[in-house]
């Protein structure tokens, strides 16, 4: 196919197509609209700047065309020359045509589009199409059958396909207006038929095309190696080389980037026509300087700039020098590795996009040679690992190239395969301990009714009823037809803002939806298993309610309204609320859900807030900040007057901890604590930090005790907690922590 086109299309807006069907209450050119509409559609989505488009309007009061004399090729204009289509183009069918009451001649305007074509590409090879869309009622100057075979034969000659498109055709038997048709659109449809016959071309009516028009399409790509170069086989210098081709094969389609729009350009613009409102970025890069008059950014030039990669806290620069070091000494191409049996591949292996190995057409040597290699790997179940090189001094990648046998050619498919540090390891308990646990201690997901047997058969019966390859012939979900759902409605609702631009948006069509939702044919084929399967294992749904978070003025809104009622219905018992409940209607508690931090200011106001925002994730952060302020007031207390505020976070993060269930956590923190604030030193024996294990023992700061079937300590550790550890004891750890930490100061900034 060729990568270039030029695309005509022919309106006619002759008096005719500007008349309504009765049944339909649609004129021939709201039929043309639509045709033109999909055909201009699918030429913007592509965005192809070698894809040109022209159009030319039948039957306009002016004549606007290169073959117009004085009395032939009349009242055709040429509205637009073979350009790249735009949104103008769409916009001026679809809301600047009207009906000019002028006849123009159809058969005119086939000869006007195919000199525009000839002239456009002259010999240069283009996929060349005219659509002409006319509902058949308007005079044709068609006697001379010479002069409409040399038409018919030069349309051939320069491969230029024609098809006719005709509104209320009667040549569809299942137009409800058969019999209605009138003499001069049989014999212009009758023309129609013959002359495209004779021109290789094809005659279409309006429901026809637009079902073809309305099946979704994908983006055009043109077919461009990735890479050229040798495969090689084996060390040199007894090594094999064959040049291969390799193309893409698979690749996620993105979503086109949206443009920077200037709404306030276009409101200053008025009639300015020349103005696209686009939003082009510049980019600056400044640094700060200190100055007299403060902090100042002085702008850097690009060219000063080098890059520099992370390294712990800091930044270490690589300069471009650094760079050409980095990069390996590797030579473009593809180099095979070893061989190993296909069964031994797994699908978690395959991490990226699919690469096509072919050999290099019309190279016979290197076919053959190919040829040899892939048929040897199929017949043999093998599979080859494969180093490719885009370019010269690339980042090689390693993949598997499985053989590909096809009826006219020989091929690999190409995947890349992980490194070590790809590879993420995750662990998860099998599914037959649900099914068929062993041992005393079952899952709590064991609830099954039925005997191991029947609940595997069962589910074997319901992958069997969701099997998607049951007809071979029409296989569900294949992925050649399942389109992109993102990426058509984009386009489609791109089309509607462009022509409607001040109506909603379109909602998803249900075409479009059933590409992704599930199948309603399996949904009946499984529902009834999948309702067994929910008995067997004893399954309910949980309702979760959803309770909607008020702010400070819905709060007290609500309280007034519950007043007012109150009075207007003396019967209604009244309800009082409690202390604790007034307090939550302060504005301290409705904004407290907005802390995300432990402010040294308020660390035991900012805990509480975070832990009463019932979200697992902050309660998580709260916990560990508050560990990280306690030992850093304990680490810079001056004075005693310093501890009442960490005796009060201990306090507030037990008293969360006994809340949440996190005994376990409170206690290794407490015990890591009494450890590092009892450790005296081995010579002098004085105790570090004892004034403030003092307070502790005083204030009663105890771990958290196991009760109630909640995590925590044993009756003995509760009670040994608040002792001070024996000399042995205290030795013993002091060596080991010298060992770990290497000075006995270091254990205070651990703190930290």
């Amino acid at each position: 196919m060729a990568n270039k086109e030029a695309t005509i299309y022919i309106i006619d807006i002759n008096p005719p197509m500007w008349v309504k069907d009765e049944t339909t209450q649609l004129t021939g050119y709201d039929y043309a609209k639509k045709i033109i509409s999909e055909l201009l559609h699918i030429k913007l989505i592509s965005g192809r700047k070698t894809d040109k488009v022209g159009i030319i309007f039948v039957g306009t009061k002016e004549t606007n065309n290169s073959l117009a004399d004085n009395e032939s090729y009349l009242n055709i204009s040429v509205k637009y020359e073979l350009l790249q289509s735009s949104l103008d183009m769409l916009n001026t069918v679809m809301n600047e045509v009207k009906n000019e009451e002028s006849f123009g001649d159809l058969l005119d305007s086939i000869v006007i589009a195919s000199d525009m074509i000839n002239t456009h590409c002259k010999n240069l090879k283009y996929k060349k199409t005219i659509y002409l869309i006319t509902d058949g009622n308007s005079n044709i100057l068609n006697d001379d059958k010479g002069q409409n075979e040399s038409i018919a034969n030069f349309l051939k000659d320069k491969d230029i396909h024609l098809n006719i498109i005709v509104t209320n055709y009667g040549g569809d038997e299942e137009n409800p207006n058969l019999g209605n048709i009138s003499e001069l659109k049989r014999f212009n449809e009758n023309f129609f038929k013959e002359f495209t016959e004779m021109a290789n071309g094809e005659v279409w009516s309006v429901d026809e095309a637009l079902e073809i028009l309305n099946e979704f399409r994908t983006k055009d790509v043109r077919s461009t190696t990735l890479i050229r170069g040798p495969l090689t086989l084996g060390n040199p210098p007894n090594n094999l080389e064959m040049t291969c081709w390799v193309y893409t094969k698979t690749k996620e389609l993105t979503l086109p980037p949206a443009k920077k729009y200037s709404s306030v350009s276009e409101a200053s613009a008025g009639n300015d026509e020349e103005k696209t409102f686009a939003v082009d970025m510049e980019r600056i890069y400044t640094i700060k300087i200190n100055t007299k008059e403060g902090e100042k950014d002085v702008e850097v030039s690009p060219e000063n700039l080098v890059k520099g990669y992370r390294y712990g806290k800091s930044i270490v620069p690589f300069n471009s020098i650094d760079e050409e070091q980095l990069a390996l000494q590797n030579e473009k191409g593809l180099t095979i590795l070893y061989f190993f049996p296909k069964e031994k591949l797994k699908r978690e292996w395959l991490m990226s996009n699919v690469l096509k190995i072919v050999s290099e057409p019309m190279n016979k040597a290197s076919e053959e040679c190919f040829s040899a290699l892939v048929q040897s790997m199929a017949l043999n179940n093998l599979v080859a690992v494969i180093k490719l090189v885009r370019i010269k001094n690339a980042q090689p990648r390693i993949g598997v190239a499985i053989p590909i046998i096809k009826a006219n050619y020989d091929c690999m498919y190409w995947c890349q395969l992980p490194y070590s540090e790809d590879y993420r390891n995750y662990s998860f308990p099998s599914f037959d301990r649900i099914l068929n646990p062993e041992g005393e201690k079952k899952s709590k997901l064991y609830t099954r009714k039925v005997s191991f047997d029947e609940a595997t058969k069962k589910f074997e019966d319901l992958i069997n009823a969701m099997d998607l390859t049951a007809d071979e012939d029409n296989e569900l979900y294949a992925p050649k037809t399942v389109y992109n759902l993102g990426y058509q409605y984009l386009y489609q609702c791109i089309r509607h803002r462009a022509i409607n631009p001040n109506d909603p948006l379109p909602e998803k069509s249900d075409r479009l939806l059933n590409m992704v939702n599930p199948n309603p044919e399996i949904v009946k084929q499984s529902s009834g298993i999948a309702k067994e399967l929910k008995e067997m294992f004893g399954v309910e749904k949980v309702e979760v309610t959803n309770k909607e978070k008020k702010g400070f003025g819905e709060v007290v809104d609500d309280e007034i309204k519950n007043l007012i009622n109150n009075i207007k219905n003396p019967e209604t018992e009244v309800k009082f609320k409690t202390e604790e409940e007034i307090n939550n209607l302060r504005i301290e508690n409705i904004i407290e859900t907005n802390v995300k931090e432990i402010s040294s200011m308020n660390p035991v106001e900012d805990f509480k807030a975070m832990a009463n925002q019932r979200d697992a994730t902050i309660l998580d952060k709260a916990l560990t900040q508050m560990k990280s302020m306690i030992q850093n007031l304990i680490r810079n207390a001056l004075s005693n007057q310093s501890y009442e505020k960490i005796v009060n976070c201990i306090k507030a993060l037990r008293e969360v901890c006994v809340k949440e269930d996190e005994g376990n956590l409170f206690n290794d923190f407490m015990q890591d604590l009494k450890k590092k604030l009892t450790l005296p030193d081995l010579d002098t024996k004085i105790y570090i930090h004892n004034d403030f294990w003092n307070v502790m023992i005083n204030q009663n700061l105890n771990i958290i005790k196991a009760e109630g079937g909640k995590e925590g300590a044993t009756e003995e550790e509760f009670n040994q907690f608040l002792e001070i550890p024996k000399a042995e004891t205290i030795e013993n750890s002091v060596k080991e922590s010298l060992e770990n930490t290497g000075d006995i100061d270091d254990l205070f900034d651990m703190l930290e």
